[in-house]
């Protein structure tokens, strides 16, 4: 039988209406993100240069690696970071940002245990181990089995 759900009763033209909408606030959101990048780009080209130039090499290196192993991605990933460059821009200087704050806890840690004198332990809890504790449970009750046709279908 079927059943009268009227949790969320949409007609279809609320449903297009809803999609367009969708679609227009998806397509203003990535507009504001590319002029955002665009009017950026010259800062942002020259902040990763002075934050870490290594991003640049590696894309690079990336690019020219992918051209040479599938010609035809290679392309593609070329007219695509020519298309959007100032999104590319945006992605390498997240990049670079990254990778200069885990260099930086890299060489924290690295100072931190150079530090430490080699002869000095570091300090530990000593877990003695316990007999355990067995559990007697109660024994284990059958059930009796009805009549039932569907497992003569089975066997």
């Amino acid at each position: 039988m079927l059943e009268n759900r009227k949790f969320l009763k949409l007609d279809p033209l609320t449903s297009i209406i809803a999609l367009v909408l969708f679609c227009l606030l998806t397509y203003f959101i990535i507009k504001g993100l590319w002029s955002f990048a665009s009017w950026a780009m010259p800062v942002l080209a020259i902040a990763t240069l002075l934050i870490d130039y290594t991003v640049y090499v590696k894309y690079g290196n990336f690019l020219i690696n992918n051209f040479k192993k599938h010609p035809i991605t290679g392309i593609a990933w070329i007219l695509l970071t020519l298309a959007g460059f100032p999104l590319v821009i945006l992605f390498l200087f997240g990049k670079s940002l990254v990778t200069r704050f885990v260099k930086k806890k890299i060489k924290e840690a690295k100072m931190e245990h150079e530090r430490r004198p080699e002869n000095q332990y570091l300090d530990y809890e000593e877990v003695r181990d316990e007999e355990p504790t067995i559990i007697e449970l109660p024994p284990i009750k059958e059930k009796r089995k009805e009549d039932n046709h569907y497992d003569d279908f089975f066997s």
